[in-house]
């Protein structure tokens, strides 16, 4: 129409409507591995600080405090210059405000990581007597009520309550005054404010460790539930969202996810991609269905006769050695079968094991004119066979055979 009205300015530009792209670009197979180390590593670090500051370190640590890392790396915390902070602080802390604002921030990561709260939302959270319920492979956490309704807070995964538990016991003894969960010491700032993890962003510069914020954490833990579960409803309602807004906003498309589900429809739609053991050398899917052109006297299929197998429509051919080595020993096996046939009684039919040696020449055939390589198979399995190296599937019987002969 813009072209037909000959304007130079699009009539949608002319208007506030904005257009959203609903589509997103799936994440490839070693990005995504590279999230999850990323996460992985950085928990560990998390981890780690968590269990190298109890109550004993930050009351009465010497500054500075080295906490080293399970990866071997290692960083120093604190400083002792002294810095004014709010009345939060626990009398005794001294200058340590700073490994114990160190420890709550790693543990606020590591809640957000486990319940995929908003950072936000999870600063104002206050203390309270909690409640655990057994949920599926997790725990729903809420406010501890002698009677009544209960009100789910957030929902937890059951190896992570001993680490919570832990946090609070230790939070309790050095914030007895503070209401907040996670009671950051601060200085000229509203307490329950947002944290922006300054501490844990230097220590990751710091060992050249990738940091994973709060946002790109909730959006790993909600991909990874809605990868193990596979169920967009149970996934939005352990991660407190709609299933709207997860798919809109936190569901990250999987290249490895889809691959695998790709897979899988086809195995079950394709029946010629499940591979079931052939009684003849190749491939088949298990149902006999001879072809049209199939000679009178040639074997029909029954997924019993090996012979039968060469004339039915589900059997496949391999493309490597070890298949033209064995249709030679196969076809040495029907000539040795041949030479016993009386053809006084045939008339004018040729037997079965003629047909059958027959086919198989076509199959080497073809192997042989296809490629300089499929030639070189078809003539290293002959060579073979002229030395009575016959294929380990064959070799019983063509020694049985040859035994009578």
């Amino acid at each position: 129409m813009d072209r037909a009205l000959q304007r130079h300015t699009g009539i949608i530009e002319l208007t506030r409507l904005r257009w959203k792209s609903c589509r997103k670009s799936a994440v490839g197979v070693q990005a995504e591995k590279q999230n999850l180390n990323d996460t992985f590593e950085l928990g560990h670090m998390l981890q780690d600080v968590c269990d190298s500051l109890p109550k004993s370190a930050v009351l009465s640590a010497k500054l500075p405090f080295e906490i080293r890392l399970r990866s071997g790396k290692w960083f120093v915390a604190g400083s002792p210059v002294r810095i004014s902070t709010d009345s939060d602080a626990v009398p005794g802390i001294g200058n340590r405000e700073f490994l114990a604002n160190l420890r709550i921030e790693a543990e606020l990561m590591m809640f957000i990581g486990q319940t995929a709260m908003n950072a936000t939302q999870a600063c104002r959270l206050t203390l309270r007597r909690f409640s655990y319920v057994s949920h599926n492979d997790s725990y729903e956490v809420s406010e501890y009520k002698g009677r009544g309704s209960r009100t789910v807070l957030f929902e937890i995964f059951k190896e992570y309550k001993s680490h919570f538990e832990r946090f609070l016991e230790w939070r309790r003894a050095l914030f007895p005054n503070s209401t907040l969960l996670f009671p950051f010491i601060r200085y000229g700032s509203r307490p329950g404010s947002s944290c922006d993890m300054a501490r844990i962003r230097a220590i990751c510069a710091e060992l050249n460790l990738t940091f994973v914020g709060p946002r790109l954490l909730r959006n790993t833990r909600v991909n990874w539930m809605l990868r193990r579960t596979g169920d967009p409803d149970v996934t939005a309602e352990t991660s407190q969202h709609t299933k709207k807004t997860l798919l809109r906003n936190y569901h990250q498309p999987s290249l490895q996810r889809t691959m695998s589900e790709s897979t899988k429809f086809w195995v079950v739609m394709d029946a010629h991609l499940t591979k079931k053991e052939s009684v003849a050398p190749g491939e088949c899917t298990g149902t006999p269905k001879e072809e049209a052109s199939i000679a009178k006297q040639a074997p029909k299929p029954n997924c019993g006769r090996k012979s039968g197998c060469l004339w039915c429509v589900d059997h496949r051919d391999i493309d490597s050695f070890d298949y033209v080595w064995a249709l030679a020993s196969f076809c040495q096996m029907k000539l040795y079968e041949l030479t016993k046939v009386d053809m006084r009684k045939l008339a004018e039919d040729a037997p079965p094991a003629q047909l059958a040696v027959d086919r198989i020449q076509e199959k080497l055939s073809w192997f042989k004119e296809a490629s300089e390589e499929r030639r070189e198979w078809v003539t290293e399995a002959r060579a073979r066979i002229a030395e009575g190296w016959y294929h380990p599937d064959f070799e019983a019987e063509l020694a049985a055979l040859e035994g009578v002969l």
